[in-house]
């Protein structure tokens, strides 16, 4: 057989690094850079930037607008992005689920995918009319962001937890306020992880965005892990009314996709089995 290429020793390809670190440059803070810019980003030659821009240009990977003399991120990571969500064995479990979950509670939902110390959203259904949000499918952020960053960092393993705050702790300048306070709050940070745990739900009012309210539960895999969550977003005055009722909807919908992806309910805490929660 066929030995696999991952168990080879080989080296990394220095100009794909390159292009990926290249790509990395452009953030939803910064989505449109020159090519100096581009270049002091990342720390290359602007004579290589110039040149791999140009050939990712070609592949639709950037485009580049003449007038202002700026690239931005290409068409082509859209095409790449809808093969990736449209792969995922969860969303062609739960789209329905998540479409039911939109109808009852009548506020946004989102679902998230840990990705290492962060989270990409991979689902967003927001109401017709009222408040909007600014995240997106694709959109990434840090662990600690939001309902659905407290739910996925609470099921990390203690050492990667650590390692993952380690991490983010040193990227603090760049870290919105809400996750660099969350990170000086050793205490009540991990007290709050062991809540949500326990009660396999969190939520919060005002505490990432002023105005807006969430709800967020854990999705389990086959296997007991927990790599995905999913919440409803609102306005705090409309949930702060309805919030127990909210709450149910989003903890039977996170048991019913976890269900579907073939988990078998074993291992849950007391607390969470009994259905207890806390008081916000």
């Amino acid at each position: 057989m066929e030995k696999d290429m991952r168990e080879l020793q080989i080296h990394l390809n220095r100009s794909v690094d390159r292009a990926i670190d290249i790509l990395d440059a452009f953030t939803t803070q910064h989505p449109a850079l020159t090519l100096d810019e581009v270049a002091t980003a990342t720390g290359l030659p602007k004579a290589t930037v110039h040149r791999m821009l140009y050939t990712m240009e070609r592949r639709g990977l950037v485009s580049y607008d003449s007038q202002t003399a700026r690239y931005r991120l290409g068409f082509k990571l859209l095409e790449y992005g809808g093969i990736l969500t449209s792969t995922l064995d969860v969303l062609q479990e739960c789209e329905e689920l998540l479409d039911s979950l939109q109808r009852d509670t009548r506020q946004s939902v989102v679902m998230s995918m840990r990705d290492h110390c962060g989270m990409i959203y991979i689902y967003r259904r927001e109401v017709t009319e009222g408040l909007k949000y600014s995240s997106f499918v694709g959109q990434r952020r840090p662990l600690l962001y939001g309902v659905l960053g407290w739910v996925l960092a609470a099921y990390l393993p203690d050492e990667q937890l650590r390692r993952c705050f380690e991490q983010l702790s040193d990227e603090n300048p760049s870290l919105p306020e809400p996750v660099r306070r969350g990170l000086n709050q050793v205490s009540d940070t991990q007290s709050r992880l062991a809540r949500i745990r326990c009660e396999g739900v969190y939520w919060e009012m005002d505490e990432t965005i002023r105005g807006v309210a969430g709800v967020g539960a854990p999705i389990f895999d086959v296997r007991g892990r927990v790599n995905y969550a999913v919440g409803v977003l609102g306005p705090t005055v409309h949930l702060a009314e309805t919030i127990a009722e909210v709450r149910g909807r989003v903890v039977e919908t996170a048991r019913a996709i976890s269900s579907r992806m073939g988990y078998d309910g074993e291992g849950l805490s007391g607390c969470l089995k009994n259905g207890a929660h806390g008081d916000g």
